[in-house]
C-alpha cells in the first residue's frame, strides 16, 4: 500500500508538472502568439543584465524598488549565460518551469498530508489555470512570487502526516521572505497551526523567524 501511494504521487506529482509548464506556454501563445520568441518582460529582463554587467551576488543584494526578489535574481542567473538575442525564449521556458516546478512541489505538499491523488493534481496546476492577474503575469519569471506564495501557504496550512520536516520548511519561508515581504501574512495560519498543534511549536518557532 506504501509502495502504491509512493508510486501515484510520483505519477501525479511529474504529471502536474509537465501539465502546468506546457498550459503556462499556451496561456502565453493563446494572448500574444509572438511572445514567446520576441517577449521580455521589464524585470524578467533587468535581472539578467544585472548578472551580466556584474554578478549574481551583488544584484542579489541589491534592493529593486525595495524588494530582494531572490527567486527571480536566482532564475536570472542561469538566463544571463544564453546570447542575449535567445532571452525572450529563455526566459519563457524558466518561467514555464517555475509553474511546473510549483505544481509538482502542491502535489507533494498535498499528498503529504494525505489528500487524494486526483484532487493534489488538480490544485498543482491551478496557478495555471486560473490567472491571478493580468496578462504581466502570464509566464512571467517576475511573477514567480504568486507561485512561491502558493505553495507556502499550502504548506502551512496543510502540514504533513508525520515526521515534522522543519529545515525544509525553514528554507521555503525564508526564500519567500526574501523575495516577497508581504509574506509576513503567513505568519497569521502559522500561529494558528502552532496553537492547534498541526505545526510542533517549536518547528513554527523556526519558520516564523
Amino acid at each position: 500500500m506504501m509502495m502504491n501511494h509512493g508510486r501515484w504521487t510520483v505519477v501525479m506529482s511529474v504529471s502536474a508538472g509537465l501539465i502546468a509548464g506546457v498550459l503556462s506556454i499556451v496561456r502565453l501563445l493563446l494572448t500574444n502568439s509572438s511572445a514567446l520568441s520576441n517577449l521580455v518582460w521589464a524585470e524578467d529582463g533587468l535581472f539578467p543584465l544585472c548578472v551580466k554587467a556584474h554578478n549574481v551576488v551583488s544584484c542579489a543584494i541589491d534592493p529593486f524598488a525595495g524588494y530582494l526578489l531572490l527567486l527571480q535574481r536566482l532564475v536570472a542567473w542561469p538566463i544571463s549565460l544564453f546570447p542575449l538575442d535567445t532571452w525572450p525564449l529563455a526566459t519563457n521556458v524558466a518561467a514555464a518551469l517555475l509553474a511546473a516546478g510549483t505544481a509538482v512541489l502542491a502535489v507533494l505538499v498535498l499528498r503529504a498530508n494525505g489528500c487524494g491523488v486526483i484532487a493534489s493534481g488538480f490544485v498543482g496546476i491551478l496557478p495555471v489555470v486560473v490567472p491571478m492577474m493580468g496578462f504581466e503575469a502570464i509566464n512571467a519569471t517576475g511573477s514567480s512570487y504568486m507561485l512561491l506564495m502558493f505553495v507556502c501557504a499550502l504548506a502551512i496550512c496543510l502540514p504533513p502526516q508525520g515526521k515534522f520536516p522543519t529545515a525544509l520548511y525553514a528554507v521555503g519561508a525564508l526564500v519567500l521572505a526574501l523575495t516577497i515581504p508581504s509574506s509576513a501574512v503567513l505568519l497569521l495560519p502559522l500561529v494558528f497551526q502552532a496553537a492547534t498543534k498541526r505545526i510542533p511549536i517549536r518547528s513554527a518557532a523556526v519558520i516564523g523567524v
